[in-house]
């Protein structure tokens, strides 16, 4: 179905409604939910160097990244997935010689998932539209000839079912378990320990975005960094966020093959 500037309007409209109804559902939620239950602090000194050494790798990359022309490729996908896969194995490793328990310090066991399961899903529905509604508003109004975020590109426009398929798997499975594991899990888990969760949100968050090197996505990728954060914290489970992210990333591929023109 191709969707002309006309027929999106009446779509807009509904969104920015709908944004308006998210918003509220997550000041409220937040309200409801002042006593974090977010997983004990486990962290210690050694975590928060490694974390900062994390961090900064990630702050060179982005620098790196900024200006550049990015060229997705299956090589560069499954380079990418290994990177990641290692900095997960190797924050696995140090945690686990030194003795720290992970279903503690990421709440691996969500013993609460049958009374969490409602509210997390609503809170999906409720982030949706916060997300794409930014995002259309600042290719609308901030960089009206932005592109999609470029391995959506290359979802769209690649020809055969295999690299989609490669696509399809590290967006839904492995994306969500590597990057909630290091940036809600790790990287604002240790923060927390030293700058309080709002201040460790909102750097882990940023980070997450900024990661993404797509400026027309920044706004709402942090946005839904903050919103997974606060998932996390209220679910005291990391499959909380990991399941609101692999449905997230599901959506958006299928937004983007059946409605290109959205900008996402």
């Amino acid at each position: 179905m191709i969707l002309t500037a006309m027929t999106l309007l009446p779509f807009y409209a509904v969104l920015l409604l709908l944004a308006g109804l998210g918003v509220i559902f997550y000041v409220k939620l937040w309200r409801e939910k002042l006593q974090l239950a977010g997983p004990a602090g486990v962290f210690g000194n050694p975590d928060a160097i490694v974390a900062g050494v994390l961090a900064v790798w990630f702050v060179s990359i982005i620098s790196q990244s900024v200006g550049a022309t990015i060229a997705i490729s299956v090589s560069g996908i499954l380079a990418s997935g290994i990177i990641y896969a290692g900095i997960v194995g190797m924050l696995i490793t140090l945690l686990s010689v030194r003795g720290v328990s992970l279903t503690q310090a990421f709440g691996l066991k969500w013993l609460k998932w049958r009374e969490d399961i409602s509210w997390v899903v609503w809170a999906f529905l409720a982030v949706l539209p916060i997300v794409f509604s930014v995002q259309w508003l600042m290719s609308l109004v901030v960089m009206p000839e932005a592109q999609n975020q470029p391995l959506l590109e290359f979802w769209m426009r690649s020809p055969d079912w295999l690299p989609r398929a490669l696509v399809a798997v590290m967006a839904v499975v492995f994306a969500p378990l590597a990057e909630e594991f290091i940036f809600r899990g790790y990287l604002y888990g240790v923060a927390k320990q030293y700058v309080g969760p709002l201040w460790a949100g909102l750097a882990a968050s940023l980070l997450f975005a900024a990661i993404h090197v797509h400026l027309p996505a920044f706004a709402g990728l942090f946005l839904l960094a903050l919103a997974l954060t606060l998932v996390y914290e209220i679910s005291g489970s990391i499959w909380a966020p990991i399941l609101i992210h692999a449905l997230f990333n599901g959506l958006a591929l299928v937004l983007a093959l059946l409605w290109p023109q959205l900008p996402s």
